[in-house]
């Protein structure tokens, strides 16, 4: 910016030359002021409006004003260069923290415009992450973590259930069996026994007493004779049959003894897969139950299937049950009956040969059949007792085994439980724990985040925040700035006026913008900014 003040040469150093020449006729400026000033008071006392004493007392007044005037004036001037370049220097710096404020409004333009909504959009997306972390991951975790404690608290519901339901079942199917065996051996193999000695001792007797006199009797007896071999034939088609029964019987009981010993290596099996299950992977299981989590269906449909296949066991035992509470209570009452009417009938026809007179040749074929017939249920008792009875003691004693089996089972699984309770449940408890405590403090962080993101982009962030400051800061400089501009304004007019008015207060001219009213307009507006 220059400058230029006509017929006036800027100088930083005072020249007394400027001020006076020692001269009447000078050209400095109390000279010329005073030479100015002799001139209209000649012209005034020449023309009679003014006396001499008028003269001298103007004169001498106007002679120490215009020394005053001039000797400031040309301070003035000494000063106005430094004072033309500090304003200089204080326009530029106007524009520099114009330039300033320039840039921090397009800084804070592009934060406004670009950073901020961007720094917004990635705000928002991480808060969608955490609300759908918090809507759906979080609560699949904790339908996760209780579907596994469901999945547990079935195992061991399964556990309790074959212990104190399926387990006891079997015992009694074991006690059912061998009260069955021992009925059998206590009760009916001594009435067979018995009968088989009854019989020997009605042949006995028939050979030693009945025969001399059936011998008289024969005649008599002849109608009979075809009925009673047709009897006889008929007994012996029964003994074969039974005897064919005896072996199906013992085919049975090896049957059974196959499958109860199957049972056994299954159950064995079994035992020992728990046990690895126990010792090998429950270790391993714990320090991948975080890898397992994907496997938590598969392991509930598995639950699911073992508890099906305890259902059709427990079903199973049911009906194995009911047939031998069918046998105890139907069958075995029959074949008692079947006994005592064997019995019975033994004995009504022992009295029907006591009442028998004669004896015919055919009663002698009859009487050879009977022995054929006593031979074969001898020869079928000791059947019974050489192969039946053992294979017998057999099963129970594999029934035993199988029920020792189980109880290494239930033993193993009871071990797998308290394992699985003591271990595994507490650190999954212990991992959920931690995961809240995580969740809640990413929830505090992120709700700090969004309230330190909306004090950013607010227009009337909080007073004592740090946006709040900073704008408080920002609006007092930005004032400080336009109070400052208007002072130096108010004094640049001031100083101008006071350079005029020293010169000459009787120049009518004022120029725009310098007038009383303008001063006074901008010493007003001064007052009005520093005043609070």
């Amino acid at each position: 910016m220059t400058v230029t003040i006509e017929n006036t040469a800027v100088d930083t150093t005072l020249n007394i030359a400027e001020l006076t020449t020692a001269s009447l006729t000078g050209t400095g400026v109390f000279d010329v002021l005073l030479q100015t000033l002799r001139l209209h008071l000649d012209r005034e006392f020449t023309s009679g409006r003014i006396t001499g004493t008028a003269y001298a007392t103007v004169y001498s007044q106007a002679l120490t004003s215009f020394l005053g005037q001039a000797t400031a004036y040309c301070l003035s001037k000494a000063k106005l260069a430094l004072e033309l370049k500090q304003m200089q220097e204080q326009v530029v710096l106007l524009q520099k923290q114009q330039d300033q404020i320039t840039a921090t409004i397009r800084q804070t333009d592009y934060i406004t415009d670009y950073q901020l909504p961007a720094d917004l959009a990635t705000k928002n997306k991480q808060l969608a992450l955490l609300d759908y972390d918090l809507v759906n991951i979080k609560p699949a975790e904790l339908a996760i973590a209780q579907q596994d404690i469901l999945l547990k608290t079935a195992q061991a519901a399964l556990t309790s259930y074959d212990l104190t339901t399926i387990k006891p079942q079997e015992l009694a199917l074991l006690t059912q069996k061998v009260a069955n065996e021992t009925y059998i051996v206590q009760h009916r193999l001594p009435a067979e026994v018995a009968g088989i000695q009854a019989e020997t001792s009605l042949k006995a007797y028939e050979l030693t007493d009945m025969k001399p006199s059936e011998k008289a009797q024969l005649v008599a007896q002849t109608s009979h004779v075809t009925k009673q071999e047709l009897s006889t034939i008929q007994q012996t088609a029964n003994l074969v049959t039974e005897q064919a029964n005896m072996v199906k019987q013992g085919a049975l009981v090896d049957s059974q003894k196959i499958v109860a010993d199957n049972q056994a290596l299954s159950i064995t099996a079994e035992t020992d897969l728990k046990v690895y299950e126990l010792t090998d992977i429950k270790p391993i299981q714990k320090a991948q139950i975080q890898a397992e989590t994907s496997h938590i269906s598969k392991q509930e449909l598995n639950t699911v299937q073992q508890t099906l296949n305890l259902g059709s066991q427990q079903n199973q035992i049911e009906a194995e049950t009911g047939k031998l509470l069918y046998e105890t209570t139907y069958i075995l009452p029959e074949n008692k009956k079947v006994v005592q009417y064997t019995q019975d009938r033994i004995l009504a026809e022992t009295n029907k040969i006591a009442n028998e007179t004669v004896v015919t040749i055919k009663q002698g074929k009859l009487i050879e059949a009977q022995k054929d017939a006593a031979v074969a249920q001898t020869a079928q008792v000791t059947y019974t007792t050489a192969n039946l009875l053992p294979k017998q003691v057999l099963l129970a004693q594999a029934q035993t085994d199988n029920a020792d089996a189980q109880a290494a089972q239930v033993t193993a699984q009871t071990a797998q439980v308290t394992y699985t309770t003591a271990n595994l449940l507490p650190a999954q408890v212990t991992n959920t724990t931690a995961q809240t405590a995580n969740t809640t403090a990413q929830t505090d962080l992120y709700a700090q985040k969004k309230v330190t993101e909306l004090a950013q982009t607010t227009n009337t962030p909080a007073a004592g925040s740090v946006m709040g400051v900073q704008n408080a800061l920002m609006a007092k400089q930005t004032e400080n700035y336009d109070r400052d501009a208007e002072q130096k304004a108010a004094k640049i007019m001031t100083e101008t006026w006071s350079v005029r008015f020293n010169q000459d207060d009787t120049i009518p001219y004022i120029p725009a913008g310098l007038s009383d009213a303008n001063i006074a307009s901008a010493v007003t507006k001064l007052l009005d900014g520093i005043t609070p």
